[in-house]
């Protein structure tokens, strides 16, 4: 994500709904946001269904870095006391606030479900336009089941370089809203203290395997005047969650089939598509997040049931033989078509380096393929392990950090830099273009100020061209 310059100034935005109470709406909340069997990752459900023609729904892994909402709401409640005490211009009705107005916010229920979404929506695409082209109002009337009985709505978001829930944005534009400021951004503030809302709810999401280097969350709090008050929640810490949101497969990229290309007789096999996503904004507004999984518009489709067979949820081998898998992604007039070959063995079947070996004498006339019984063997086969931004690597050599993450589907190899020596004697100085690291590929792109500083008497350096800027850092 290229928001170096927007993060020198943070950058937040705003957008109040128009929509007055034209009926009252039988209150019916619904609640999308639930977790998953024992395992602790929470599962956000995408709140539009059908999916629009030519959209996907992908998941989105991330962390919730929430702060304490009792915290974030008992600041704003201060704000909005503190608007009453000294007569605020209230931007609900343009006239002066009294004690009188004062109204704490409370939680809601909708609120919540809806800024949980919202958050990781607007992590993806920067802006009050949902991934999906819809406006932002539209998750928490689809919560809510109706587009009335709600109020007032409103939304406001922030994108700031720390894990936490940053606000302090909006409550800084008082004095450009009070001095009546031309052109000033002040509707954050104007949310906080109107008298049309009742209710909110805030969330702050941060998305894994993005482009963006720093560690950053949006931030996103739906307003609306009319809810369900709900106990406020603690803070997450950094809790792991995959939100799906519904996307145009337009945007995505790196499309690919994931899952093991062999498969052992008995077993079932899961195999999904993964496509990284561009939300395609310009500027400093550009995103990109890469590896996520798609859960709706896709056909899966054997080239041989009788060998490798889908039972609606997983493929389950069935015989020695290889097989084509294709999966129909989309709908509509946007279609991709996607195929990985699989090669079903016997259980025993040793796997070479450099491919399978297999001699089994019983079906090698029916499936072109056989194995051969080496039980007491063990396999070749190395499982890659793909580390997070941050992760200190060593060589004989050199010490390194990975800036960024390779892509599991092997289209995107990831960033290292050298950082420092761990060996201090070299006479020769070599540095690699790409290394490799428990199987995966990385790209040396950056040299740290101090990592060759105690490097003396250097006889002969080589790197590449696109580290020759370094070479001043080493001393010959």
């Amino acid at each position: 994500m290229k928001l170096k310059n927007l993060f020198k100034k943070v950058v937040v935005s705003t957008f109040i709904s128009t929509m007055t109470i034209t009926a009252a709406g039988e209150f019916i909340p619904v609640s999308i946001v639930k977790t998953v069997e024992a395992a602790t990752t929470e599962i956000r459900e995408n709140v539009n269904t059908p999916l629009k023609s030519g959209h996907v729904l992908v998941g989105v892994q991330g962390k919730d870095y929430t702060s304490n909402v009792t915290d974030v709401l008992n600041k704003i409640n201060q704000v909005r006391y503190d608007a009453c005490k000294e007569g605020v211009i209230n931007p609900a009705t343009d006239k002066p606030l009294t004690l009188n107005d004062y109204k704490p916010l409370k939680i809601g229920k909708l609120c919540t479900n809806s800024a949980k979404i919202r958050a990781a929506e607007a992590s993806l695409y920067l802006d009050h336009t949902r991934p999906n082209g819809e406006i932002c109002h539209t998750v928490i009337r689809a919560l809510h089941g109706s587009d009335y009985g709600l109020g007032w709505t409103g939304e406001n978001l922030a994108w700031y370089p720390n894990k936490t829930t940053s606000i302090d944005g909006w409550i800084n534009e008082k004095d450009d809203y009070v001095n009546k400021v031309p052109n000033a951004m002040v509707g954050h503030y104007e949310a906080l203290i109107s008298t049309n809302f009742n209710y909110i709810g805030i969330s702050s999401f941060n998305p894994d395997n993005d482009t963006q280097k720093w560690d950053w969350t949006c931030t996103e709090a739906t307003f609306a005047g009319n809810d369900t008050e709900v106990t406020p929640e603690s803070a997450k810490n950094g809790a792991p969650v995959l939100a799906k949101v519904e996307v145009p497969l337009s945007k995505t990229f790196n499309q690919c089939i994931s899952g093991n290309a062999m498969a052992y007789i008995g077993d079932k096999n899961k195999y999904e598509v993964l496509v990284s996503y561009d939300n395609k904004q310009s500027g400093n507004m550009t995103s990109k997040v890469y590896d996520c999984p798609v859960y709706d518009n896709v056909t899966w489709k054997s080239s041989d049931e009788s060998v490798l067979k889908f039972n609606g949820t997983s493929f389950e081998a069935l015989k020695l033989g290889r097989v084509t898998l294709t999966a129909t992604v989309g709908s509509g007039s946007n279609v991709l078509t996607l195929t990985k070959d699989v090669l079903v063995v016997n259980k025993n079947t040793v796997v070479a380096k450099k491919g399978v070996k297999v001699t089994d004498k019983t079906d090698s006339s029916k499936s072109g393929i056989s194995s051969e019984d080496n039980s007491n063997k063990k396999s070749s086969i190395r499982k890659k392990v793909f580390y997070k931004k941050g992760k200190i690597l060593k060589d004989k050599k050199f010490i390194y950090k990975v800036i960024k993450v390779a892509s599991k589907n092997g289209k995107v190899a990831g960033k290292l830099k050298i950082i420092g020596l761990n060996k201090k004697s070299l006479k020769t100085v070599k540095i690699p273009a790409y290394k490799k690291f428990s199987g995966v590929k990385y790209k040396v792109t950056a040299i740290g100020k101090k990592a060759l500083k105690k490097l003396r008497k250097i006889k002969k350096v080589k790197m590449p061209k696109r580290l020759a800027k370094y070479k001043k850092l080493i001393k010959q």
